[in-house]
């Protein structure tokens, strides 16, 4: 059984990709989990310590998910985990969701967001490297860029339609023109 903490998170993970930061209260969150808010409290004093935690936990998870972005298959497993999450809930990226919100969420939210847009470009760059020696640093790194944010886009745009089908081909075209 997992424990409480990590009742939480997940809880709060799902509530935020399904209505931002601000779709969300303690009170949701113990009622889901039949215990009392206060418990919530206890493990997050705050919705901004949450929302943070939620964040660092899904960077964390993601990037082990990427592995080695030298292997052959890199960029286009990296597509393929934007893929699968959206086909496995209908939901968009919590930091996609959450940086819709950039203007009105607390600073270490932000910052949070930050960090796991960085670190996705610093993969990606790494692996367009591997993928294409001849590619000048500058390059890589318009590629990625053009990448990830194309990705966290065309989830939004297919979570939106309820059609999983569209990020799929807005993957073909990005891999298309970043690998050209």
């Amino acid at each position: 059984m997992r424990d409480t903490s990590t009742q939480i998170l997940d809880a709060a993970e799902f509530m935020i990709r399904d209505g931002g930061y601000y779709g969300f209260s303690f009170r949701q969150i113990a009622d889901q989990l039949s215990i009392k808010s206060a418990s919530v409290h206890y493990h997050y004093p705050t919705k901004e310590a949450l929302a943070a935690a939620v964040a660092e936990r899904y960077t964390e998870r993601f990037l082990e998910a990427l592995g080695d972005p030298q292997r052959s298959d890199a960029i286009r497993h990296y597509a393929s985990l934007f893929k699968g999450a959206l086909e496995s809930d209908g939901r968009a990226c919590l930091c996609g969701i959450l940086a819709g919100e950039m203007g009105k969420i607390p600073e270490s939210v932000r910052d949070t967001l930050r960090v796991f847009s960085d670190k996705n470009v610093a993969w990606l760059e790494v692996a367009f490297q591997a993928a294409n020696g001849g590619w000048t640093k500058q390059r890589c790194h318009e590629a990625a860029l053009a990448l990830f944010s194309g990705l966290e886009g065309g989830m939004t745009f297919a979570a939106l339609h309820g059609q999983p089908e569209h990020l799929e081909k807005v993957i073909e075209s990005l891999l298309n023109l970043t690998t050209a």
